[in-house]
Order: structure tokens, then sequence, then C-alpha cells
């Protein structure tokens, strides 16, 4: 099957695309979407390729149905083709994506495969060793990138070739992060980092320096490093001279170079053997506890290519082991390594995880290879789970239990009946249901996890479908839009499997459930618990709950191109609170974040923290007090003209004081808290410490990374001006429910409104400002509010005339509202102004703002 990729006329859709755009970048988008891949091969492994990515017309088994997710029971019924049963559900995945049933077929030897010449990129899933042979001549006669996977049983394989010569433009997945100066030796050529940071720079890169003081010629130009000899201090290429004169400041950034890349072609690999040329290099090793396992591998696979997929267990493990011997000495653990793998194999078992693994690494491989972005696997990827081998697995398929389902056959292959019999009666707590919460509802159906008498799967998410989500979160439509997660991820899980006892709920896991839905009772009846949480705060939680009810707890999370997976066995491994994200251990000052930000992500932080206290914990408090008096301010009115102690109502009254009752108020309300934050802040800040302020030891107050802050004018001309009024009134909208008119939700109607916004006059503040870098937040705070309580006539006052009845409802953060997204960049993007750092664009400030642990947060 043939898919081709194209975006809609007027760009990339970042409704849809946000998170990926981010990740990839535009050049790669737009390379993607132009590109056409060949996929052939469409079992469980195919299908996996195709979904993430898109597809030999074979019929539809029953034994499909346990891997192959877009295969039912009345395609297997009405003899349907895989490709045909797959082709139109694997479209709903994506409107932008254009899929077309190709009528090519590799594995026939008289087959002209010319028409490869129309593709980008071919994956090869499962197909023949000659069928492998051809298609390979073909990629390299024509130059294009070549993508073979293949699951046998218990292991998967990926093969990668894309020419003699190709170059990765990116080839690390992170940005390289902008380092401060600390100082500079002249004579040796020498850099050293502020406060010991490490520099994370190797011999050969290039960096590039900027707002260096003296020094002036290091600001121009890349220069090369020479030595690293500390991990704090890097010696660069350059005369004394363009070093001499520093005098103080600077930051330096890794200028990140194109790498040139040379890949040997299949045949190399399958005529050599284990004795080919530069094969050592080739194998990845992906495992260090396995040291082994990739060479064993690979002989395994080199048997399944030369015997054929329908071969004995013996012959294949004969043939294994010989093959082995031509490169090293097997070792019983050798022998009985390849025995198993090779039993699982020729019996056709096939672990439908294994196939869900490699179709994401193989669909990966051809992003890199459409895109230039990010280094591929060069050039054998093994994997595998001996470890599940089960010692009742057949021999055949079709001596497999008489009363098991077709199904989990490939399973059972695998496995053993009774394991899978046993995992059929689990009971299991998924909490989360987004991009791996889908993937891993679609694992657990396919396997036949809680399906049979006594098993049971409960998932929660108290979230909704958003359009952004569909381009990750598989199991939903856009149908599906604005309707639980947690209920359309289990009806369609469902659907994939009849018998999976699966129930969806709407609850977030936390305190306040830990009494009613989820309490110990619950926990302990799950035999497992399972994360698929998007929040340190969430997973730190679970994790303490089963680790005081001693449950194993499956863990997982992505960022970006990054993934990780842990195991917690009660007793037996770490959990995952035993250690900090390396994010937690990089703790920024207080004052740093409140008035000296050095880098865009301080800012990006203090208007995430700025949302949270301003829509989010101010309004909660608001509404917990007047919950607590019937809604009614006058019965707040009545308590405190009694002299009663009101908890919370000076805190109310600041927030209160300022409530909008119009849409034109909101935008009012905007507009001073643009001036409160980006006008008078500034002015405060330099009245304390004027441009020519010095310290104690004579050098400048203001030197890098300390940067004054200018005042910012609103401007009507300024379209981020513009957007952070309008993302601010509508949140104030939100929190003290005012209607919003039809009409004037637009940065037009604001844009119009601001020549008569009046923004407060500066009046100069004795508030101290925090230097001291060893405070925390709570210090600082304590000290700033050490005697600012609020008048309590004017408590009274602003309560006796608050119209009745009134409510004021929190703003949850959403990283999948663009209104909200909206909000913090252009907060973060003005102060960055301010402060004359880089601003960035709203994608970056939504990737950054999910892995964000919030100070305000109680």
């Amino acid at each position: 099957t043939a898919m081709s990729v194209s975006t809609a006329a007027d760009g990339i859709d970042d409704s849809l695309y946000s998170r990926q755009r981010y990740v990839m970048g535009d050049a790669a988008m737009q390379r993607m979407a132009a590109a056409r891949v060949l996929v052939c091969g469409l079992d469980g492994l195919g299908v996996e390729l195709a979904k993430n990515l898109a597809l030999t017309g074979r019929l539809c088994t029953a034994e499909d149905l346990g891997d192959q997710f877009f295969v039912t029971a009345d395609d297997v019924a009405n003899g349907a083709a895989r490709d045909s049963a797959s082709c139109p559900r694997l479209a709903e995945l994506n409107p932008y994506v254009r899929i077309e049933r190709h009528s090519g077929n590799v594995e026939l030897p008289d087959e002209s495969l010319g028409y490869i010449a129309e593709f980008d990129c071919v994956a090869l899933v499962g197909a023949s060793v000659d069928a492998q042979r051809r298609v390979s001549a073909a990629c390299r006669t024509k130059r294009i990138p070549l993508v073979c996977a293949a699951v046998h049983g218990l292991f998967g394989c990926l093969f990668n070739d894309f020419g003699d010569v190709f170059q990765v433009n990116e080839p690390a997945a992170e940005e390289p992060r902008e380092e401060f100066v600390a100082s500079i030796d002249a004579a040796a050529g020498c850099v050293r980092t502020l406060d010991g940071r490490p520099h994370r720079l190797c011999v050969g890169d290039f960096v590039a320096f900027r707002e260096i003081r003296g020094a002036n010629r290091l600001n121009s130009g890349q220069w090369r490093v020479t030595a690293t000899p500390e991990h704090d201090a890097f010696c660069i290429e350059a005369e004394q001279a363009d070093l001499a004169g520093y005098e103080c400041g600077g930051s330096f950034v890794l200028r990140v170079q194109p790498v040139q890349l040379q890949f040997r072609p299949l045949e190399h690999f399958l005529d050599g053997g284990p004795a080919a040329e530069g094969l050592s290099e080739a194998l990845v090793m992906p495992d260090l506890g396995k040291d082994r396992a990739p060479l064993r591998l690979h002989c395994l696979h080199l048997a399944l290519l030369r015997l054929g997929f329908n071969a004995s267990a013996e012959a294949l493990a004969s043939e294994a082991l010989a093959c082995l011997r031509q490169a090293d000495t097997p070792t019983p653990e050798d022998a009985e390594f390849v025995r198993r793998l090779a039993r699982a194999a020729a019996a056709g078992g096939r672990l439908q995880p294994m196939c869900a693994l490699f179709g994401g690494l193989a669909a990966q491989e051809v992003l890199k290879a459409l895109t230039a972005k990010f280094t591929p696997f060069r050039q054998w990827l093994y994997l595998d789970a001996v470890e599940l081998f089960g010692d009742d697995a057949a021999s055949t398929l079709p001596t497999l239990t008489a009363g098991a389902e077709p199904r989990y056959h490939r399973l059972a292959a695998c496995m053993g009946a009774g394991p899978v019999e046993q995992a059929r009666r689990l009971r299991l707590f998924l909490v989360g249901c987004g991009a791996i919460g889908c993937e891993l509802l679609k694992n657990f159906a396919l396997c036949g996890f809680c399906t049979a008498d006594g098993g049971r799967l409960t998932a929660t998410d108290d979230d909704v479908i958003e359009k952004s989500n569909l381009n990750r979160q598989f199991l939903f439509r856009p149908g599906h839009i604005r309707q639980s997660k947690s209920l359309v991820a289990a009806d369609v899980a469902r659907r994939m499997n009849p018998s999976l006892s699966v129930e969806g709920l709407q609850l977030r896991v936390g305190r306040d459930t830990e009494r009613t839905a989820f309490t110990d009772a619950f926990i302990c009846r799950q035999d497992a618990c399972v994360n698929a949480l998007d929040n340190v705060a969430a997973r730190r939680y679970m994790d303490q709950r089963c680790l005081a009810n001693q449950r194993p707890l499956f863990e997982s999370g992505t960022m970006g191109a990054r993934g990780h997976v842990q195991v917690i066995l009660p007793f037996i491994s770490e959990s995952y609170g035993a250690q900090q994200d390396p994010t937690e251990e990089e703790q920024v000052p207080y004052c740093t974040l409140k008035t000296f930000p050095q880098r865009i992500e301080h800012c990006i932080e203090w208007a995430r923290d700025k949302f949270e206290s301003s829509f989010a914990c101010k309004p909660a408090l608001v509404a917990r007090l007047l919950d607590a008096n019937g809604n009614s301010p006058r019965n707040i009115a009545k308590r405190l003209a009694a002299d009663e102690h009101v908890p919370d109502a000076a805190d109310a009254f600041r927030y209160l004081r300022q409530r909008p009752t119009s849409w034109p108020d909101c935008v009012q309300l905007a507009g001073k808290k643009f001036a409160k934050y980006f006008i008078h802040r500034a002015l405060h800040i330099l009245r304390a410490f004027p441009p020519d302020t010095r310290l104690p030891d004579g050098t400048p107050f203001w030197s890098p990374p300390k940067r004054p802050p200018r005042p910012v004018a609103l401007n009507a001309n300024e379209p981020l001006h513009v957007s952070c009024l309008l993302s601010l009134a509508r949140l104030y909208a939100g929190a003290f429910c005012v209607p919003i008119p039809a009409g004037s939700d637009s940065a037009g109607f604001v844009a119009a409104m601001l020549p008569s916004i009046t923004l407060p006059e500066f009046v100069p503040s004795t508030k101290p400002i925090e230097t001291d870098e060893s405070k925390s937040r709570a210090d600082a705070t304590a000290d700033s509010t050490a005697g600012s309580n609020a008048d309590p006539e004017a408590v009274l006052a602003l309560f006796s005339s608050l119209a009745e009845p009134l409510t004021c409802q929190p703003v949850q953060f959403d990283k999948d509202n663009d209104s909200h997204v909206d909000a913090v960049a252009s907060l973060a993007n003005l102060r960055a102004t301010m402060y004359g750092l880089d601003t960035v664009d709203r994608l970056q400030v939504g990737f950054a703002v999910s892995s964000i642990a919030l100070a305000s947060t109680p």
C-alpha cells in the first residue's frame, strides 16, 4: 500500500500538529508533508508502522485479531484482505494523510519494481529474504532510504539503509542550551562557565558567544572547541588577542553542525553473515545487561531468512548456532537463549507489544529519513523478551490448547497457554487515557488482558478530548471532540476485543477521591496499577499509594522525542519517588524568577505561575469562601460586622475589589495588569537599582546574567500586546463568569478599545526587592506580606456592596487549550522583551509549560 502525506493549502494545522511541530520544526514538517512512503506488509507490525505514519493483500485471519487492531471479526468472517480492511480505518486517523492501496507485490519474483522511484522512503515489514534483496537493490539504485522491520515470536529486528552518504542536519533531539560565562583565561584560551554548570561540549564542537564585554571579537563568528579539561571549562581555537581584554559577562551556545553518515547495503550483511565487515559497529547495543544478545539475535534472524519462516525450531536453532560459531564460541547460555526464541518463532508466535514497539521505532526511522532530523540507527537494532518464554509454549499453532481463542494463539505460542489465561484474569488500574493511555488500552485489548471471569480493567481520566489530541491519541476521532477521554477510549478498546471487561471513569486520582472511588481497598484489589500521566505530582501520588498498598506500578512518560519506562515492584525495585528528575534538581532561585530572569525559560515559568495564581488559586480561594457562606457576600458582611473572624476574607477582598462586571471591564482590567507587570515593575526595579549601580567590590550590579528591565509601552499596533490583553480579558471573564458579547471576543475589538484604556500612574513602592538567591518563595512571600493586612472597614464595605448571588470559578490551566497557551506565551514574551531576552513562539511555550512544577501550587 502506498501513502502520501499532504497539508492543507493554508499550511500546518496548528490545532492538530502543535506538539509535533515543536519537536520536529517547520522545515521537517514541510518535508514530511510532501513525502510519499511505501509500506509493504500489513500484519500486526505493519499496521503499527502504518498507524504511526500508513501500508499486501493477504486475507485476514482469526489470529490477526490478536495484534492487528484494524481487523475485526467481521473482516475474518467475510474473507477481507488486510489492506482492504485496514486502509479506510487508517484514513480516519488523519484527514491530511492520503492513503492509497498499491497493486504492487514485492514478494513476486517477476514483479517490476519501477514504481519504487515514486516514493521518498520504503518500509518493508516481515518480507522474505528474496523480496528484501530485490527491494534493497532497487532503493540503492534510486537512492531511496530503506527501513526493514520484522517481529519473530519474542524478538524484533530493525534495519536502516539510507545510502552511501546521508546528511543529518540536526543530529540531537534536544535544543542546545545557552550557558553563561564566568571567566576567560586569555593565555590558556580557556572559558569557564558560571556557577560551575556543565558545558556539555565535546572536542570539535563549535560555539557562538554573545554579550561578551571586553573581548568583543568573540561576539562574532563560531569558535571551535579544542579541549574540555573540566566539566565547567573548555578551550577554544583562538588567538590570545581575541580573548585579551575580557571584562565580564557573556554567554555561549553550541552551534549544531550537520553530520554525514555512511550506510552499508543490506546485501553486504546478508552475504557476509556474522563475519561481514563492520557488523560489530552496525549492531546497536540497547541493553548493556545483554551484551551478547545483538549478535545472537542477528544470527537467529539470518537463520530465519535463509531457511524461511516455516522452518522447524530445531533447524532454526541449529542454523543460528552454526552462524554464531563463525564469529564466536557459543556458550550453553547462548544455546538456550537461541533455542527458546527459535521455538517461539517457529510456532508462529508473535508478541503484540513487540509489534507496537517496533512499529513506533520503524515509523520514527522513516521520519528521520524524510526530515534529516535526529540521528538514525546504524544499522541493525534487535530487542527481545526471552524472559516471557513459557515452558508450556506449543511447538506449532495447531497444538495449542483446544479451547483457546484463535486471537490469542500467537501470544500463547510465545508465553504458553497458562500465562495467557493468567493475563486474561488480571485486574488492572490505568490512570490516564492520553497518548500513552490509548496505546496501553489497545495493547491490553489485543493481548486479551482482563477478558476472562474475574478480570477487570479500570481506566480513569477527568479530561476531555481536544483536537490537538488527535495527532497522537489514536483511539480518538474528530467526532469525539469534547467527549470524555476515558469513556471513549474504553468503548473503542472494547470494540477491538468485545471480551474486554473495561470501565471508564471521569475522575481525577488524588486526595479528593482516595476516600471515595480510589480507596486503599480498591488499590489492593488490583493486580497492578499503570501510570499514563503527564505530570510529576500525579506520578508521585500514585507511587505513594502503590507503595503503601504494596501493589506493582508500571510508570511511563514522554517528553518530545524522549521517553521512559519504570517497573516498580514492592520490596524489589526502586520506587519512582526515590529519584528526582534532572529538571527538578536545577532549582532556580526565587529572586531570579521574580526579578532577574536570565533565560526565556524563567519568563515562561513566571508566566505560568501568574496564570496559576491569578486564575486558579485566587478564584478557588474566593469560591471556597463563597461556598461556605451560601454564595452570599451579604452573609460574609454580616459576620464581619459582628467582628467574627472569617477565614480568607482579607485575601478574597484583594481579588474581588478588581472584579469586572462586563466584557469591556475585563479588557480594562487586563490593561491595568499589563501596566503593573511590564511598566510599573520595571520602573520599580530601576528606581531601586539604577543602571549605574555598583556592588561593594566595585563591579557593575547590572552585568550578565543580570539584565536591567525596560518599561514596555502599551501599543495597539503590536500584536503581542493585543494578544496579551485579549488572553487576560478572556481569563478574567471566565473566572468572574462575565459573558462575552458576540463579535467582541477578537483582537480587533481589543485593539479598538486600547485608546480608551486608562493606565494607572506609577506610584513608587516601598516593597523591598529580593536579591538573596538563598531565599525560597515562601521566605520572600512572608517578608513581602508582613504588615500588609487589608483594612477591615474596606473589606466590610466591599462585601456589603457586592451583588447577590456572587460566583467565582477557578480556571485550571489546560495545555490543550489554545487561549490558555496564548496567555502564558504573551506574558512570557512580554517579560522577555522587558528584559532584553530572546522571545519564542507559542509552540515552544506550550511544550515548556507541560513540564513546569508550579511554585504557586498549594
